[in-house]
């Protein structure tokens, strides 16, 4: 019997990695493929944030809607915020709004309403973001990379949901539960 093994942290399993195991069962002509779940510990702890001035996610390309193993453009804005003191970077898009975090999505609470940059804003098309969008949850909307008096902003992906404390060295109002918001999208 020929069973193929896909390791990684599942956390959740979501149609993209079926996807993945049905096209390798189908190429590689296995009989099964098994999960192999990698235990991790989602992490909730807040950061610090800046605003890249260097790397932009491109709005008008089709790649940027394609999670790819192409990471040169986050670690670069990583080591640029790291840098400059803060733990992670915001890209804006190439038209210039907020997009994503380098390897997060974004979101903010805004006069208690969370919102989420469009996908047309050049960001990835997360796993969270969108179960949070069809829970109605959030909902899509420009984001300018200023806060507002009252914001609170996260950085979410299946392995974390992390509130954002300070912003280009401006303090920001800390989400007191992003566990909560987290786990209610699994």
């Amino acid at each position: 019997m020929r069973i193929g093994l896909l390791f990684g942290t599942f956390n959740p399993v979501h149609l993209s990695h079926l996807l993945v195991a049905e096209r390798l069962q189908k190429h590689a002509h296995l009989e099964e493929v098994w999960l192999v779940l990698t235990p991790h510990t989602p992490s909730f702890t807040p950061l610090t944030a800046m605003v890249s001035r260097h790397e932009r996610r491109n709005a008008a390309s089709g790649l940027s809607g394609c999670k790819t193993f192409a990471y040169g453009q986050a670690i670069q804005a990583r080591r640029e915020a790291r840098a400059a003191g803060a733990n992670e970077a915001l890209l804006l898009s190439t038209s210039g709004e907020l997009c994503c975090g380098a390897s997060a999505n974004l979101l903010v609470r805004r006069a208690d309403q969370w919102l989420t940059p469009p996908l047309s804003s050049g960001c990835l098309p997360g796993v969270m973001r969108q179960r949070a969008l069809e829970l109605g949850l959030v909902r899509e909307q420009r984001l300018e990379p200023e806060p507002k008096a009252g914001d609170q902003w996260l950085l979410i992906n299946s392995l974390s949901c992390r509130p954002i404390q300070q912003l280009d060295a401006v303090p920001l109002e800390i989400c007191t539960d992003p566990a909560g918001f987290w786990r209610q999208l699994l």
